[in-house]
């Protein structure tokens, strides 16, 4: 018996990825899309058994492209997730009206997602599947990166503060791994339950705070230590995160050696810092 096939259609390709290493953990098979064109394309090549679609995707919003599937016999009685973001009450009645599931993202959004699938897929959850090529998903150590290197979690919804500690990071024996909003930091804390994490506190869809609350509250994260990135200043907003167990509480602006410094004396590396090749 065949694998059932997902179709994972969103723009965001962390979100893409760890979604899709949960759904094969499912014994789901996956194919994936990235914009609106893509997706119908995708639909017509393999007629998937579920679909998971962000609501804002370039070319078309996943509304559209479902209205376009409601209304086509062909493809009417495939399920649909519509994933958002946003608090768009009238295209969830819309999306709810044609017979979609709207799963708002949040920090607890893959378990409404994970029940969805065993349910309409009929899976046990149980089940292990493997790629096409035959390769059978492990999961890495928790804290360390494929090659063993230590794996440190970057959050920041800035690109360049966060490519520049990935750099940093890399050059200096660490596997850095980057999350650009709070939703997709949280799927990648619970799938690769990293050494470390920095957290910028300005994040879309769930805040720094949120977000820290949410690894504090699960069994599987909570001890993972956090350094806070924040350009915020304010004395009560210190002790709120102190108050949640961070290691460290670092302002900005900041250069990217203190925050390896910092990470050096947090995981009690600086002895074992890779020298070769290391950032001056």
């Amino acid at each position: 018996m065949n694998s059932p096939l997902i179709l994972i259609a969103d723009d965001d390709p962390m979100l893409v990825r760890v979604l899709s290493v949960r759904c094969q953990h499912l014994g789901c098979a996956i194919e994936t899309a990235a914009e609106g064109r893509e997706v119908i394309i995708r639909i017509h090549q393999h007629r998937p058994d579920l679909i998971i679609m962000d609501l804002d995707m370039p070319n078309s919003s996943g509304l559209n492209i479902y209205e376009m599937l409601a209304a086509d016999m062909r493809w009417r009685t495939i399920p649909v997730i519509i994933l958002s973001g946003q608090r768009d009450n009238r295209s969830r009645a819309r999306a709810e009206e044609l017979g979609a599931r709207w799963v708002t993202k949040s920090p607890d959004c893959w378990a409404e997602i994970r029940e969805y699938i065993q349910q309409v897929l009929q899976l046990s959850g149980s089940g292990c599947y493997k790629s096409q090529t035959g390769e059978q998903l492990v999961d890495e150590p928790a804290g360390k990166s494929a090659d063993a290197r230590p794996l440190i979690l970057v959050v920041d919804d800035d690109q360049a503060v966060s490519r520049a500690i990935d750099i940093r990071l890399e050059a200096n024996g660490y596997h850095a791994v980057c999350a650009r909003s709070g939703a997709q930091a949280l799927f990648l804390a619970q799938e690769r339950k990293p050494a470390l994490i920095t957290l910028d506190l300005g994040l879309p869809e769930i805040d720094g705070l949120q977000l820290l609350r949410s690894l504090r509250d699960d069994p599987a994260t909570q001890s993972i230590p956090v350094i806070v990135l924040t350009g915020n200043t304010q004395t009560q907003v210190r002790e709120e995160f102190q108050r949640l167990g961070v290691a460290a509480f670092m302002t900005k602006p900041f250069s990217t050696r203190d925050v390896l410094r910092r990470i050096e004396e947090i995981l009690g590396m600086a002895d074992l810092t890779v020298q070769k090749g290391k950032l001056s």
